[in-house]
């Protein structure tokens, strides 16, 4: 077994623990994405012409690319666009490709049903003009679905202290990503109330704005992750889902 198969096993070695730690200690946690996930499911419509902002090169995590390809194939064209041209090149899910930036959206008014961005809005300078853009991108009754970090989450405000150049250590610790995939973060939508002034400001409904838990971000540390786990346990009482780490917001175009 070479280094990089050793590391591999070691790191499903520490989720399987911590998956039985999780049961264990706050057994309503799971991993946002899943959260993001069921809102595709429920509003991505059959025959949808559909974008997805800052696509990179996948649109889940590869142990959901089963549940991906299956919502990739609801639409009628499927187009994804990233500033990382290499990214949008090599994704597995596309029917249509564009390299540029998301603020500046280079497509015809109402083009789409559905807009969709994954942990993008956090990277976004400039969110109310971005909402704008989506705005116009899309149809009469068309979705803007989007899963992202919430800023008042006390992992989320520890996070911003930290010099990049250790982040990226962290991240590549934690969730394997290297520092060609770890982008800088502006935060400026990522309140429940940060966005639904901003959607009313671009002329958006909301439909559904969840305040989320997500998996321990110290799943790899072993019984370290414990401690993390019971404070996500005592943000399960509704009174504190403010302090949640995660928002999954659907918007509607009236």
């Amino acid at each position: 077994m070479n280094g990089q198969e050793e590391l591999s096993s070691a790191r499903r070695a520490l989720y399987r623990f911590y998956g039985r730690l999780q049961k264990a200690v706050a057994p309503g946690i799971r991993y946002s994405q899943f959260d993001y996930l069921d809102a595709l499911k429920a509003r991505a419509a059959p025959g949808c012409r559909w974008l997805d902002l800052g696509c990179g090169h996948r649109m889940f995590p590869d142990f959901l690319s089963a549940e991906e390809r299956a919502l990739a194939a609801r639409a009628a064209y499927l187009v994804g666009i990233d500033m990382v041209a290499a990214d949008v090149k090599r994704h597995r899910s596309l029917a249509g490709r564009v390299a540029g930036n998301i603020e500046r959206l280079p497509f015809a008014p109402e083009s789409f049903d559905l807009v969709t961005a994954n942990m993008v809005i956090e990277h976004v300078a400039d969110p109310r003009a971005l909402l704008e853009q989506v705005f116009g991108v899309l149809r009469s009754k068309g979705l803007f679905i989007f899963h992202t970090p919430n800023r008042n989450c006390a992992l989320v405000r520890m996070a911003r202290l930290v010099p990049q150049a250790v982040k990226n250590r962290i991240i590549l610790l934690l969730e394997g990503r290297r520092e060609e995939d770890v982008f800088p973060t502006e935060y400026r939508m990522n309140t429940s109330r940060e966005i639904r002034a901003a959607a009313a400001a671009a002329g958006f409904e909301v439909v559904e704005l969840k305040q989320l838990n997500s998996a321990a971000i110290t799943a790899l540390l072993g019984p370290l992750a414990i401690f993390e786990l019971l404070y996500l346990r005592i943000l399960e009482n509704p009174r504190l889902a403010w302090l949640r780490s995660n928002l999954v917001a659907t918007l509607r175009k009236p």
